[in-house]
This record gives C-alpha cells, structure tokens and sequence, in this order.
C-alpha cells in the first residue's frame, strides 16, 4: 500500500477493483465506510462525504454498500481477466476530458521525456505487440499469438547524460513562444521562461516539459517536430497513442460492463483529477492473480498519477493483503527475485552478476555504454540530475550490510571499525546463492515433476490445495526425497502420501509406493509466540505471546535456528555456510528472542554493536550491518522497538495517519512519496503548499517540515519557498513513470485475454477499435502445458474462484473446526439464474465443473449475484467457486485448484486463478 488503511478514512472517491473487502477484510472495510460517512471532513464530489464505486464480475457485499450516483448505484460488473480493458478506458475517458491533473502530470510524472526514436507500440506496430520482440518457436500456441521474450533497448528514453533522458530541441527556444520578457506566450502563469530553460543546458533536462506544456495549450502541434527529433515523441504522445484505442465500444464488448453504469463511473472517479480531491484504488489477489497480474496494477498507477492522486491523503493505489504478514514476508525477501528489503537477486543468467565490483566509476556515466558490468552496477540506478534524490543510489549501501549481518566476522575485522577489503567483498558476494533465473512456485514444481529439485521445506503453506492445477502439483510431491512441512495440522500436503492425486484413500501398497520422507513438524499459532507482523500500511506491530503452544509445537524462529545449526554443521567445505554469523546475539541460543531478532534486522554498528539509528546512516563498506534495510529505525537505540509502540492520538488539522502507533517502513512514513501532496512549484519540484488543505500529509511551518516524515522533497541547497527536487525519490529521474520501461510485456498496460479465453475461438484480439490483431494472450508468459487449454466451443463458461469469511485460505485452519463447518459445510459453485435454468440445475443440487486440467464436484448456490455477459455479441456466463476444500479437516471436499491452469504472470508468475474456462454439468 502507497497510503495507510486509516487515511482511507478521507477519501472522496473509492474505486473498489479485484477486491471485496467488505467479506475478506471486514475489519479494513470500517475505514471505508468512516470515508462513506464523512468522519474526517472530506466532502466528496457533492460534499456529502465519499462516494464507493466496485468493479467485480460478482454483486458481492461491497457491491452492496456502493454509492448512488446519477440515480445509478455504482457497481459494475466486468467480465474476469479484462481489467486492462475497463482501466484503459477510464484512461482514455480522463485524457479526451482533459479531466487530468495538469499541473501534477506536468511536473510529477515522465509525461515531457522523450523516447527514443525506435520505439514502438501497439497503436503502431498494428500486431499487439511492442517493438524489439523476439519470438520463441519452443512455445508454439498459434491460435491464441506468439510467445516470446523483449529486446527492451527502444524502449528506453531519447538518450541519455548519466542515464537521464536527454531532450532533444523541438522548437527553436532562443526565438520561438516568448513573449517580450522572456516568459512563455502561452498567456498562462506557467512559469516557462528563457531563463529557465537555460538553467541546465547540458541535457536540456525540461524541454520535453515544455513541448508538453506547448502542446497542451495549442502552441505546437503533434506534427511540428524540429529536424533534430525525427520519429522521436514524448512519454506523452505515446501516452495519446496507446489510450486512444480503448474507447468505450471496444471497453464494453470486451468486458461485459453495462454502458451506462461505467460512463458513470468514469465521470465519478476522474473528479478526483481536482487538485484538493483524492480518490484511491483499493485490489487484492482479484486483480493480481492473472497473467497481466502486474500490468493491471499499472493500468491502476497510470490512471492514478493522470489524476494526481499518488502521495496525497486518501489516494494511492493499495493492495490488501489476504494474511496477516503478507507484507512483512514480501519485505523480508520470501519472493524468489529478491533479498530482504527488495534488494535485486543475484541471477546467475545475468552477465556480470558473478562480480561484486564497488568501483566509483559506474558504467553508463557520459562517454561509456550503459551495460551491466557486476551486480552492484547493475542494481545501482544513476543519478540522473543534480537536483533529484535516487534513493535507490544508496543500494551499495543495503546490500554490504546485508552481507555483514549474513557473515559478519568475515567483512572487516569483527572487533573493530576497520572497513572491509575488495577482496572480502568479493569473497563474501561468492557465497551469495545465485538463482538460475526464474524459480516461482510454478516453476519449483515444474523441476520437481522433472526430478530437478529432490527436496522442499514448506512453512505456513499449503500446495496440495493452494498450488494452481493441484493435481498436478499433488504429483510433483511424489518426485521428491524429502518434505519438511511445519503445520498446526495435518493438512493436505503433509499427507499426500495417503491420498491419490485426487483425493481418494490410497492402499497400503500404494502408500508404500511413494518413497518421499515426509517430516511434519507441529508449529505454533500466532497467539502463542511472540514478535512483530507487518500489515498492508507496512505497519510493523509487535504481538505478545498469549499462551504456551501445546505438546511439541515450536516457534517457527526456533525450528529454523535448528535447521540453520544443522546446515552450519553439515557445511564443512562450504564456506558460505560454516562462515554464516548473525551479530546482535539471537543466533546461538536454544530460544532465539524475537526482540532482539528485531534488532538484527534493524542493523548495528560493527564499532559499539549498538543500533543504527536509521538507514541513511548504514554504510557501503561494512562497517554496519542490517537484515532489511527498509527496517532500519525500528529498532533506533538498545531497548526501543517502536513495533511496541500503541500511541493511537492523531494530530488535529492533518490526515488520520497515528505515526505514533507502531511503526511503518520507510522511517515511520505513512503515505509514500508524500511530497506529491504539495503543489508543484515549476521544474518538477514541489512548493510549500498542500494540495488538499483539508487533510494535509506534509507542510512547512516557516522552519521545518512538519506532519508525516517528508519523503525527501527537502531542497538540498536549502528552504527558499520550494524545493527543487521531484517527489518520486526511488525513481533516478525523480518522476513518475507513466512510460514503465521494467516491465515484461511493454512499457504500457496492453489488453491481452487469459490463457483460457472465452473469445480464443474469434481468433482475434479487438483491441484497436474492433479491428483486432492475432495476439490474444499475453506474449511473454511461459506456458507448461500447451495441451491444456480450454477451448470455449468445448468450455464455454467462464470460471474464477474466491474467498469466504468462514474459511481461511486453504481450509486448513478452519475446517478442523465445527463450528465454522457447520456455517459453511460445502465447497460451493456460485451461478447465475440464467444458466441455472439452462442446465437444469436447482439451489443446492450436487454438479460436476470440468477443464481441460481436471473436475472437482460442488454444491451449487444459484443467485442473481452473477449475471450474463454480452461479449461481442455472444451471451457468456461466469461462475465463481470457493477454494478452501481438500481432503483432511472435519469438512472436505474437492479443491477449486484441480481446475486451474499451471501459468502466471510474465513478470512474476503469480499464477492465474481468476479466469479459466470450464462446463458445468448436473450429477
């Protein structure tokens, strides 16, 4: 989450997307409803407090509580999988509006940078596709598109003086647009002036800004390109381009919306685009959970920053995790790609990635070739202007006192100050695991059916239920030697030795058959072990323990410390092992403390082995040490954890946002790049003038910033009525990027269908304008099983699956109880009325729902909670299933994720549980 769950409370418009908090997070959904009734002031677009907007192919309980609006309650159905689609259109609806955030668009974002002439998108291309990409003929799907991977070179800025993109002249600026004083002739206060741009005429760092600003008022046209720029356009152009194409006809056909309603929808919410309202973005696994999982949530960032919504009190766009610690685990480095505190991975197929080289001159710096010559390098973004903060500058820094709280005697001499040596640096980088590229959970169990990976230790999870297309996965357990899992049950994984890939008693001959030794090692429950959670605000909040955990049940901190002494011990000629050592004195004891395992993530001091006050004070040549940078201030002095801390008074006269309850990475700073909540004061920097004077975030009180900790917007060469920097400090060109240049698929969130998609048979994707294109499915994902896709003449229904508040995640903890069983005693299959009738299938009648992976059989609950789609003319129908079913617990029953497919997103392969194609058929 960019925001807190408490400032939520002060939104003026909530746009509900791939979530039902009002069911899977009941208690988040109070802040809601404080907004719906105008608890902290906001008056929303009528004054009367937020209007509530929900998206969801399912009128679900959120659905219910939506705003009336125009004399139409504000939900909207949408048809699985089409996300891109509805928000491009939203996009599409600001910009021929002109309901954006000018100013904010303008200064804030990358919207004037030029790109380099060689790209191309879609709008362009007229195949669905991005320029520089290459087709993979391993991967041959021809009636759903290519697959393949991206040379991303084109998709980068125009050029580039120390890795920032270089303007080139567009107009003749020594003579064109000024008036007599030099100022802009557009006739507005918008601060261009000669003087100005002259400011910084080695990269002509804002002249992409002002063609922008030209552009925007009707003093330059799209044609009016000088000789120096060629084919070359603005972030912005291809803004216009890509956008363009989701009009409203192509939005509804694709995604099922009632017209009507998402006019609506898309007048209510770009009146946030005003720069004293805030509208935010609230999703969950719904919008994630697809193969163009991390494109939705760009199409949500996009749309965001159009209407200046990022930074400010109410805004962001925020993620609402489905477990307790969900948050903390993703800082903490359990993603595949990442160290703890999002530190980059070392990938062993990356060129240089064997090398740790701190040289002090970086490749890419004028005159040199941008190219990855070592890790460090390459993790290391440039400055690319004096004026911005690059936080991300700081990563040798963060990854030095990692590797000195992972092997602390072995960097610098571990009783003294003495910085540590090139080659210990390197010596200790060696002993870093190197990844083999992509390692997701789908592809950890893809090597396990190859026989690649002979062992798996699964602490809180759940595969045999959880995993996508779990029989297979079921299968892929009976490849491996070993299996430890820690549980507070039995649950299906631990005992898939019993049961066949489908659920049924295996015999004792078939048991014995499987030759993976399963160890099952009893854990204790939250409520009977200490130490801190990390919610969806990024709040970091100590829990006490409660009581003594039953029989043999341990912390799971205690069976690591063994399982970690046990490796050490095992490790003889393995140096990276034998030489791991934790420094604040938690490792070593029979009961680690999960205080001071907070203060080792914390970091210390190599000198005095006192904490590191905060993160800017860790140093690159380890001389401090740090589990999780990000971390570093919770722990600020010997017996302060500020997770303890429940101070729950908030300062009158600025957002809810209670700093002094617990603690919030970064430095206790509640809503990320806070300074974009100021007005911009020219240049890209931010003035001292809160945007929404009603629910400030940061302010100058003549001496200091006050109100949340200001997210670097400080002048560095001191106050003087603004500051010069841009707020969005972890980006090296201190802009938000409208252009994502990272990403797998393309620097735009494009509409691609699911694997499984209902208009595969049209061989079409209709995005531009109906006419279409072959690229049906997104082409940079990596499909297992090209023989397991569903045809929609053959599966015809669309399928997706979801949660209910009786039951927790996989079952496991809660169909062991009778109590919950006996609320919700059945898997079920939610269907519309309409097909219903069509199968002749009645409330509570058994049915069998079969894909091209598998069946399951189900209860069948009929409801007008769902309704038909028109997609493109053709009547479509969508059914949703609970997932919390398997075959231990007091209740079973089959698991929704026999059906789903062994696919995920291109970038981080979350898997695709939200659309797939099944029938439906009455037993």
């Amino acid at each position: 989450m960019t925001n807190t769950w408490t400032d939520i409370g002060t939104s003026d418009v909530i746009l509900i997307i791939g979530a039902n908090p009002a069911e899977n997070h009941p208690m988040a959904f109070k802040h809601i409803t404080y907004a719906l009734e105008n608890k902290y002031g906001n008056t929303g677009p009528d004054g009367n407090g937020a209007k509530l907007i929900v998206v969801d192919p399912r009128y679900t309980r959120s659905a219910s509580k939506a705003s009336i609006w125009n004399g139409r309650q504000m939900y909207c159905k949408m048809r699985s999988g089409t996300d891109i689609a509805f928000v491009n259109g939203m996009i599409n609806y600001v910009i021929q509006n002109k309901k954006y955030d000018q100013p904010y668009v303008l200064n804030y974002s990358t919207a004037g940078f030029l790109v380099n002439e060689n790209f191309k998108g879609p709008a362009e291309t007229g195949d669905g596709k991005f320029s520089g990409f290459i087709p993979d003929a391993s991967q041959p799907v021809p009636t759903l598109g290519q697959i393949g991977k991206y040379d991303k070179s084109s998709w980068n800025y125009a050029t580039f003086v120390s890795s920032h993109p270089k303007a080139f002249k567009a107009v003749n600026i020594a003579t064109d647009f000024w008036d007599a004083s030099g100022n802009c002739s557009c006739g507005t206060s918008c601060g261009f002036s000669k003087d100005t741009l002259s400011l910084d005429p080695a990269s002509q760092y804002y002249i992409g800004k002002f063609r922008q600003h030209l552009l925007e008022v009707g003093l330059l046209n799209t044609t009016d390109l000088g000789p120096n720029v060629a084919n070359q356009r603005t972030v912005w152009e291809h803004v216009l381009l890509h956008y363009a194409r989701y009009d409203k006809n192509t939005v509804i056909n694709l995604t099922g919306a009632d017209p009507l309603v998402y006019d609506d929808i898309c007048e209510l919410f770009s009146i946030t685009g005003q720069s004293d309202k805030a509208g935010t973005i609230l999703y969950a696994m719904g919008t994630t959970q697809h193969t163009v999982g991390v494109q939705n949530v760009r199409a949500y960032s996009t749309l965001q920053i159009l209407l200046g919504n990022m930074g400010k009190s109410g805004g962001g766009i925020n993620a609402q995790r489905g477990e307790s610690n969900v948050q903390g685990s993703t800082d903490h480095g359990l993603l595949f790609h990442i160290l703890p505190g999002y530190l980059a991975q070392p990938d062993a197929t990356i060129p240089g990635d064997a090398y740790f080289d701190r040289t002090d001159t970086l490749i890419g710096e004028p005159g040199h070739p941008l190219q990855p010559a070592s890790y460090i390098k390459r993790c290391t973004p440039f400055t690319a202007h004096q004026n911005e903060l690059n936080w991300w500058k700081n990563f040798p820094k963060y990854i030095v006192s990692l590797m000195k709280c992972y092997w602390w005697n072995a960097l610098g001499s571990p009783t003294s100050n003495d910085p540590a040596t090139p080659e210990q640096l390197q010596a200790v980088y060696d002993w870093i695991p190197k990844i083999p590229g992509h390692c997701s959970h789908i592809q950890i169990f893809e090597d396990m059916l190859a026989g690649t990976i002979k062992g798996l230790i699964a602490f809180g999870t759940n595969p045999a239920v959880g995993g996508p297309n779990s029989i297979r996965e079921r299968e892929a357990l009976r490849k491996l030697d070993w299996l430890v899992i820690s549980e507070l049950w039995e649950n299906e994984t631990a005992s898939f030795w019993r049961y066949s890939t489908t659920g049924e008693p295996l015999t004792s001959e078939q048991m014995a058959a499987i030759q993976t030794e399963v160890f099952l090692l009893p854990a204790a429950a939250h409520m009977e072990k200490d130490g801190h959670v990390v919610n969806s605000s990024r709040w970091a909040q100590f829990r006490y323990k409660a009581v003594e955990p039953p029989g043999d049940a341990e912390h799971e901190i205690k069976m690591i410390n063994r399982i970690f002494d046990a490796c050490k011990a095992a490790g003889a000629n393995d140096y990276g092992m034998t030489h791991l050592t934790l420094g604040s004195g938690w490792y070593g004891t029979d009961d680690p403390s999960a205080d001071l395992l907070d203060l080792e993530i914390n970091g210390l001091k190599a000198s005095d082995l006192t904490p590191v006050a905060k993160f800017a004070d860790l140093q690159p040549d380890g001389r401090t040490s740090s589990a999780c940078w990000i971390y570093c201030g919770m722990y600020p002095s010997l017996g302060t954890n500020l997770s303890k801390r429940r101070i729950n008074t908030q300062a009158p006269g600025m957002a809810p946002i209670y700093s002094q309850w617990s603690w919030a990475w970064p430095v206790n700073r509640r809503i990320i790049y806070n300074g974009a909540s100021l007005l911009p004061c020219g240049w890209g920097g931010v003035s001292d003038t809160p945007a929404d004077q009603h629910h400030p975030v940061i302010w100058w009180n003549e001496s200091a910033w006050v109100g949340d900790v200001h997210d670097g917007v400080a002048n560095p060469h001191g106050y003087d009525g603004h500051s010069e920097r841009s707020p969005f400090i972890m980006r090296n060109e201190g802009h938000a990027r409208l252009h994502g240049m990272g990403m797998a698929e393309g620097p735009y969130p494009e509409h691609y269908e699911p694997l499984d998609t209902p208009i595969g048979h049209r061989g079409k994707n209709p995005v531009p304008y109906g006419a279409g294109h072959s690229q049906l499915i997104n082409p940079c994902i990596k499909i297992y099983e090209p023989n397991k896709v569903g045809d929609p003449r053959n599966y015809p229904i669309i399928g997706t699956t979801y949660r209910v508040s009786e039951h927790w995640q996989a079952g496991a903890a809660t169909r062991h109880l009778p109590w919950l069983c006996e609320l919700m005693p059945d898997v079920v299959v939610e269907m519309s009325m309409e097909l219903a009738r069509s199968k002749g299938i009645n409330n509570g009648d058994w049915v069998r729902i079969e894909t091209m992976r598998g069946y399951m059989n189900a209860r069948a609950l009929v409801t007008n909670r769902f309704k038909t789609f028109r997609i493109f003319g053709e009547t479509r129908h969508e059914v949703g299933i609970w997932w919390h079913w398997g075959y231990k617990g007091i209740k079973t029953g089959h698991s929704a994720n026999r059906l789903t497919p062994h696919v995920g997103d291109a970038n981080t392969r979350i898997p695709e549980y939200k659309a797939f194609l099944c029938r439906i058929e009455k037993l």
